[in-house]
């Protein structure tokens, strides 16, 4: 049996969790026998109860929320980090546990361990744990010990051997390293493979561990977008941001300040023109910035949405909006595959010099700005070429949109498993 550990319950529309799925889906559909295990949905998850279950595409019982058994002091401890509402108890706690535990906090971490004790495990087995939080790899490490059975880690966000996480400061990630490294490196030890999602960021692991690491890109969720249904020309001009922001991506005010200077300069009314931000609600910054600009009339910032919900706004847009991640360089999100697969033109205000700026230029699909002032003046050209009423679409052949599917990702992790099985 291939057992996938998920982190958390699968309600809620994430790359994690669409990333796990491809997982599943691949490893199925070529008569692999597969489990999802993953915890139950906790009464603090209401963005998750809010829009109520997502359906799988699978067997019956082949997704399973173990029974969650937490102790007092881990009910506690989950409920300050779930809720976020006190930072200053939530940060305290979470030091201590990784002081003690060399790991971060994952709060069913027990009731995972006592799964497998009611269910052996077998040497013929494989655990496949997907990551963050990465006390994950560490309960995954110790269960493939024990049982002798087979392990691959899958990164989906950095650990000790990567670039600093997104919001996090230079020296609070330095001390989280310090305290972790054991714990990854006897992961790795344990691990017969681990993939991370890119190859600027293999590159980053040490020599003695990097011929067990591969690379599974965060694919394009090509099962849920019907290029038919691609709009090449909306009424609306519309800027379309997907998923989560992070603060790191505001620091940079270029495409604020541009998209500013274009709707005055060329006296643009708010019903001709908007820019979405799908899914970015929790980001706190945004709204000042917003305010600070003056463009309440033409941003509208949404909470998480389902992927079809996301995928339909998105099949309207003239451009897709991706903003660099800091200073890093490495990070490939999923959302470029998806913009490449809605074949519409992708807009890099600043470039990062990085895999988000190789991929449209390689792929040319867009425009990649290293000035503010080249950032109005593509803004400038996109607006015209709307005016005239021209098709936005990028035509892609479906060769191309099967090669950068989450499916044709997936089908490395099948390679692997069989050789492990």
């Amino acid at each position: 049996m291939i057992y996938i550990l998920s982190p958390y319950n699968l309600d809620v529309n994430t790359t994690a969790r669409n990333r796990i799925l491809s997982f599943y889906s691949a490893l199925s559909k070529n008569g692999l026998p597969v489990k999802i295990l993953n915890p139950p949905l906790l009464e603090r998850d209401t963005e998750a109860r809010s829009k109520g279950l997502l359906k799988y595409d699978g067997e019956q019982g082949d997704i399973i929320s173990f029974e969650l058994d937490e102790s007092l002091s881990e009910r506690i401890i989950s409920k300050l980090i779930g809720s976020g509402n006190n930072r200053m108890a939530s940060a305290l706690l979470g030091f201590l546990y990784l002081l003690i535990n060399g790991c971060d906090f994952y709060y069913p971490v027990n009731s995972l361990r006592e799964y497998f004790t009611s269910n052996s495990l077998r040497p013929r087995d494989v655990l496949i744990a997907s990551g963050f939080p990465y006390s994950l790899f560490k309960v995954a490490a110790e269960l493939a010990r024990a049982k002798n059975c087979k392990l691959i880690l899958d990164y989906r966000d950095p650990w000790t051997y990567s670039y600093k996480p997104l919001d996090s400061k230079v020296w609070i990630s330095r001390i989280k390293n310090c305290l972790q490294r054991n714990t990854e490196d006897k992961c790795l030890s344990v691990a017969n493979k681990a993939f991370c999602d890119s190859e600027m960021v293999k590159a980053l692991f040490p020599s003695q561990f990097r011929h067990k690491i591969g690379v599974i890109l965060n694919g394009a969720n090509l099962h849920v977008i019907e290029p038919r249904r691609i709009v090449g020309h909306y009424p609306v001009f519309r800027i379309v941001y997907l998923g989560t922001l992070y603060n790191d991506q505001i620091i940079d005010l270029s495409f604020f300040r541009s998209l500013s200077q274009l709707l005055r300069s060329k006296q643009i009314e708010p019903e001709k023109f908007d820019v979405l931000f799908v899914g970015s609600r929790s980001n706190t910054m945004l709204p000042d910035i917003i305010d600070d600009f003056g463009l309440k009339e033409f941003i509208t910032v949404t909470p998480r949405l389902s992927l079809p919900e996301a995928i339909e706004i998105a099949y309207t847009a003239a451009a897709f909006l991706h903003l660099k991640y800091g200073d890093r360089t490495e990070i490939d999100s999923s959302k470029q595959l998806d913009y490449l697969a809605l074949q519409k033109p992708i807009l890099l205000p600043i470039s990062d010099h990085g895999n988000a700026a190789k991929s449209i230029k390689e792929h040319n699909a867009g425009y990649v700005c290293e000035s503010e002032n080249e950032c109005y003046e593509m803004l400038c050209s996109l607006w015209e070429k709307h005016q005239k009423g021209e098709s936005f679409i990028i035509p892609r052949s479906k060769e191309f949109l099967y090669s950068i599917s989450r499916e044709a990702e997936a089908e490395k992790l099948v390679e692997v498993v069989r050789g492990l099985v």
